[in-house]
């Protein structure tokens, strides 16, 4: 092996070990971004449900002020029917 091919073949380790070296150190920062970027998807999948959830809350809120307009208009109907 001449030189040159020595010289490639260090340079291209001292890249490999650059580049190890560099993923080693950003290692923590991408697994914190990965962790934000899951609780970002988890707390808007829970805002949803909040949102869904107090939708809900008006809709059985309106049913249940309906039914007691209807049993009080039938309770006044057969008070009167009874005089």
């Amino acid at each position: 092996m001449e030189l040159n091919d020595w010289l490639a073949i260090t340079g291209a380790l001292r890249d490999w070990k650059l580049s190890a070296g560099v993923h080693i150190l950003c290692k923590p920062q991408n697994a914190r971004k990965e962790n934000a970027s899951a609780d970002s998807v988890e707390n808007e999948n829970e805002r949803k449900q909040v949102d869904w959830l107090e939708k809900r809350i008006v809709q059985c809120a309106a049913k249940s002020v309906e039914r007691t307009a209807l049993v009080s208009r039938s309770t006044s109907y057969m008070a009167l029917s009874s005089l």
